[in-house]
């Protein structure tokens, strides 16, 4: 069974959320208004007071939408630079790791950018930031059609190894699946 909210419930709602909008510590308004834990009032901040209505509770009125998403944005970028810092800071940490050999402080730092890195990800995914793909067709560049000439030309005088070049040539961009013969792994085509 669920838990409710004893803040959503409170009588003195208002005064709790423009409290905790305003900053006041968890501490001191469990101690104001008796029957509510500190824990209860962090659950209610983080689930059921978005950030656009905490502001909206700091100035007084309620904000168009555009100027919220001008304090996204803003707020975003700050997050991201931070975030960037500490990407760095941890690639210095474990760089030096590494210099001294400590297994146990290089799995850390890895952990660490990698979550880094993963929050990263997600908060430029917030942010409506997609990454770019470069698709480029390689078998119509004329450097590799060079390549491909220059490779027939040597296997000329090997008409097996020339045809088995070719196919292979041919294949290379489709999808190819492994399979598993007699313990050994053999990459054929789909």
């Amino acid at each position: 069974m669920g838990r409710f909210c004893k803040v959503c419930e409170h009588s003195n709602r208002a005064r709790l959320e423009l409290g905790l909008a305003n900053g006041i510590g968890f501490r001191r308004l469990a101690q104001t208004f008796p029957g509510l834990s500190q824990d209860s009032l962090r659950r209610h901040k983080i689930n059921h007071m978005s950030p656009k209505q905490i502001v909206e509770l700091l100035v007084g009125k309620k904000l168009p939408d555009e100027m919220m998403q001008e304090i996204r944005d803003r707020e975003a970028d700050g997050i991201l630079h931070q975030m960037m810092n500490i990407r760095a800071i941890a690639w210095e940490r474990l760089d030096m790791a590494r210099e001294v050999g400590e297994e146990k402080t290089i799995q850390g730092y890895l952990r660490e950018l990698r979550g880094v890195i993963k929050d990263e990800a997600e908060l430029l995914g917030m942010l409506g930031v997609k990454s770019q793909h470069l698709h480029i067709n390689l078998s119509q560049a004329p450097e590799w059609v060079e390549v491909k000439a220059v490779l027939l030309a040597a296997l000329a005088k090997y008409p097996d190894a020339q045809i088995a070049v070719l196919d292979a040539l041919e294949r290379v961009g489709k999808p190819m699946k492994v399979i598993e013969a007699n313990g050994h792994d053999r990459v054929i085509t789909a």
